[in-house]
């Protein structure tokens, strides 16, 4: 008798999908505008960083920025010292992420600026440690040299934040639908 009495209520209990998608906030896609002011706080983030390398380091990454030679990475100078080396990997890859934020918006303006920014599947992993990465980094800036961390690189690590928050959120809602 208990067992036809339980079947009973787990249909009443049981709550609908649209139930679930009643709570959550309405999902905003980041425009053109958002991913561009991101992409300014990446290149002021790679400012501060290139302070930090050696003179030498410099200039490795100043030829880089005329050749873009592609293993770069790879090719850096075992005889620089491990701070330098890892910096000038981060800047790489921040100037990659820098470059694919310009192409996406560049296309998105040319053809409806009021249109939210799509990036591919497969660029969505390289967006996302992007963004952790600057993340991380700002925080560096702001623990270590609190007085090179202005209002502008503030707003602009809440802005990473809430970017990668999105796209994090993304395909979890889409799943939902």
């Amino acid at each position: 008798m208990s067992r036809r009495h339980r079947r009973r209520q787990s249909p009443r209990r049981r709550r609908s999908t649209n139930a679930l998608l009643v709570g959550l906030s309405p999902m905003l896609i980041p425009g053109p505008l958002e991913w561009a002011l991101a992409g300014r706080t990446i290149e002021d983030l790679q400012f501060l960083t290139v302070v930090l390398l050696s003179p030498r380091a410099r200039q490795l990454w100043q030829r880089w920025q005329e050749e873009r030679a592609p293993h770069f990475p790879e090719s850096i100078p075992s005889d620089l010292c491990s701070r330098d080396r890892h910096l000038l990997k981060l800047l790489v890859e921040l100037q990659q992420g820098i470059d694919l934020l310009q192409v996406h918006c560049q296309q998105t303006l040319a053809h409806d600026p009021e249109q939210p920014i799509y990036f591919h599947t497969s660029e969505i992993p390289r967006l996302r440690r992007l963004l952790s990465l600057t993340e991380r980094m700002l925080q560096q800036v702001r623990s270590v040299r609190p007085e090179l961390a202005t209002l502008q690189l503030r707003l602009g690590q809440r802005l990473i934040r809430y970017l990668a928050r999105n796209l994090s959120d993304h395909p979890r809602r889409e799943l939902l639908n």
